[in-house]
C-alpha cells in the first residue's frame, strides 16, 4: 500500500469513529478540517510507525492491529491538541468549536483512547507512567521560559521525556517483549526529532518559539554560551524580540552567530548515529526494515 492510501485509509477509520461527529453540525468535519489531518498525517503519522515496530515483533496486520494503530493515532493526536491550545499554534481548532470545546475534545480523545488501549496492553499501568512523563514535559515547557533557569541537562531530563514518552508509547503495544531495548532507542529517535523542530521553530513564522522565548535547546544554549560568543547581546536581542522591539530576523541572526544553532545540528546527528548503531547491533538481519524505521522517523542519511 502506497502512502497516500495509507493515509485516506487512516482519516477513513477515524470519521468511521463517532466521537468527533457531537463537535459541529457535520459530523465532525469541520474538527477534522480545522485540525488539518491529512497533511499532519502525511508530516507523520503515529499510527503508521505502530505499524513499523509491530513488525518486528511479527505482528501480522489485521483488523486488530488497525485498529490498534488509529487509537495510538488519535491518542497523539490529543496530546498535539493539548500542546497547540497551550501555545495558541493553531487558532483554526478553536475558532471552530472555542478554546473549551477543543479542552473537550482533548479530554474526550485520551478517555477513548486509553479505554481501548487498556484492552490490549500488557501492563496499563505503564501507559499512564509514560503519559505523566509526558505531561510533566508538557507542564515544563509552557510554564517556563528560556531565562527560568534551564540548561541543556533540564532540558533533556524534563523537556525531552515529553516527546520520548510518546514514543515509547507506541513501541510497547507494539513489542512489549523489547520495551528496554525499545526505551534505549526511543530516548534518542526522541531527542533527535525534537531537536530538528526546535531548530524549525527558530525559522518558522508560524511557530511562537522566539515570541514566548520557549526553552528549546537552541534558545537555552546560546544563553549558556561563553561570554565571548555574544551571551549578553544574545539575552538583550531575546528579550527584544519577545516584547515587539526587535525583528525577530535580527534574533535568528544572533542564534547563528552564537554556535547554538550548530550546536544543536552535531547533537541531533550524534543522536541519529546511536538509532542507526542500536538497530544494527539488535537486529543485524533486518536491514532493509531499520532503513525503513529511519527513514520513516527522518533519521536515515541526508
Amino acid at each position: 500500500m502506497n502512502r497516500a492510501a495509507g493515509i485516506e485509509d487512516m482519516v477513513g477509520a477515524i470519521r468511521r469513529r463517532t466521537l468527533l461527529d457531537k463537535y459541529g453540525r457535520d459530523g465532525g468535519a469541520t474538527v477534522l478540517e480545522a485540525l488539518n489531518l491529512p497533511l499532519r498525517l502525511n508530516r507523520f503519522s503515529w499510527g503508521g510507525l505502530y505499524l513499523l515496530l509491530a513488525g518486528y515483533a511479527d505482528r501480522l496486520c489485521g483488523a486488530e492491529t488497525e485498529e490498534i494503530a488509529v487509537s495510538v493515532e488519535l491518542l497523539c493526536l490529543s496530546s498535539k491538541i493539548l500542546d497547540d491550545l497551550a501555545d495558541g499554534d493553531n487558532p483554526a481548532l478553536a475558532d471552530a468549536i472555542g478554546e473549551s470545546g477543543a479542552v473537550f475534545l482533548f479530554t474526550d480523545l485520551l478517555v477513548d483512547c486509553l479505554r481501548r488501549l487498556n484492552r490490549v496492553s500488557e501492563e496499563p499501568d505503564r501507559l499512564y507512567a509514560y503519559l505523566q512523563e509526558a505531561l510533566h514535559g508538557e507542564w515544563i515547557d509552557v510554564s517556563r521560559t528560556a531565562f527560568d533557569g534551564m540548561d541543556e541537562e533540564r532540558y533533556m531530563t524534563e523537556i525531552l521525556p515529553k516527546s520520548a514518552a510518546f514514543f515509547k508509547i507506541v513501541a510497547f503495544l507494539a513489542d512489549p517483549g523489547r520495551r528496554e531495548f525499545w526505551e534505549a532507542f526511543c530516548d534518542s529517535a526522541a531527542a533527535a526529532t525534537q531537536l530538528l523542530n526546535d531548530l524549525h521553530g527558530v525559522f518558522s513564522e508560524g511557530k511562537s518559539d522566539l515570541a514566548r522565548l520557549r526553552p528549546t535547546l537552541p534558545l537555552i544554549k546560546a544563553l549558556d554560551m561563553p561570554e565571548e560568543y555574544g551571551r549578553a547581546e544574545t539575552a538583550r536581542l531575546l528579550r527584544g524580540c519577545a516584547a515587539g522591539d526587535v525583528p525577530q530576523e535580527a534574533a535568528r541572526e544572533r542564534l547563528a552567530a552564537s554556535g547554538a544553532l550548530e550546536y544543536c545540528a552535531i547533537i541531533r546527528e550524534m543522536h541519529k548515529e546511536r538509532c542507526a548503531e542500536l538497530l544494527r547491533t539488535r537486529f543485524p538481519e533486518e536491514q532493509e526494515r531499520n532503513a525503513r524505521l529511519l527513514d520513516y522517523l527522518g533519521l536515515g542519511p541526508e
